[in-house]
């Protein structure tokens, strides 16, 4: 695990590291969300376990790899609700502002992604369609994924015709992912569905929201290995 000491409060969280390198069993979704088992991440949006604040997984706040292989640790995965107060608290994003956004995206769909829109609270929604709208922002179109990427937000949001617009004018793509991409988001926008979908991958699986963020665990370099141990049995 690596250890990241917080900006906030000096504590420190051991973060867990990636445990293998391959992506058998990856599933791709229409909104650039990648689910990968084989190849699971920590957030990059830590929750400090001291001060209860947020911060990122970057350089300027990483202190050291653990001593111990044993250490506990977490990937610090949040709630949509706490990626909320995250991201708020964030504000302004800076550099990294499309990384969160991006973040903010999945973790909506994560909780809404299958349902109506009449069925999402009217805060969620608009927040949904602010963030939608700053991304586009944040895009280059001529860039073939980015492309994609705002068809899947303008149908996301129900702008069906604009979608159709950027997906007929750019009809064919560099490869066959892209491709099955813009057809089966074209078949979804002439539908009028707003949900996302998987494009690579077991069709039958669903999103799944990450309803209770993870436990948040204090580093104490003052603890041994077997202290270590004992404690990661106790959780």
């Amino acid at each position: 695990p690596s250890v990241y000491k917080c900006p906030h409060c000096g504590a420190l969280k051991a973060v867990s590291a990636i445990t293998s390198g391959n992506s058998i069993g990856a599933t791709y979704w229409s909104d650039f969300k990648r689910d990968l088992p084989m190849l699971p991440r920590a957030s990059f949006v830590q929750q400090c376990p001291s001060c209860g604040k947020f911060f990122l997984l970057i350089e300027d706040n990483f202190y050291k790899c653990a001593d111990s292989f044993f250490c506990v640790s977490s990937q610090g995965r949040l709630s949509y609700h706490s990626l909320k107060n995250a991201f708020a608290q964030l504000s302004p994003l800076g550099q990294y502002e499309k990384t969160i956004r991006l973040m903010l995206l999945h973790s909506y769909n994560d909780l809404y992604g299958d349902k109506q829109i009449a069925d999402i609270p009217t805060e969620d929604r608009k927040l949904f369609e602010e963030n939608a709208i700053a991304l586009i922002g944040l895009c280059d179109i001529d860039h073939s994924d980015d492309r994609l990427f705002i068809a899947e937000l303008y149908r996301e949001m129900g702008k069906f015709h604009k979608t159709i617009s950027i997906l007929r004018a750019f009809f064919k793509y560099e490869n066959e992912a892209q491709n099955n991409l813009c057809n089966k988001m074209l078949e979804y926008a002439e539908l009028k569905i707003t949900n996302v979908f998987i494009y690579i991958g077991d069709e039958a699986l669903s999103r799944k929201a990450i309803e209770v963020d993870d436990k948040n665990y204090l580093y104490d370099e003052n603890d041994d290995a077997e202290q270590k141990i004992e404690g990661l049995y106790k959780i």
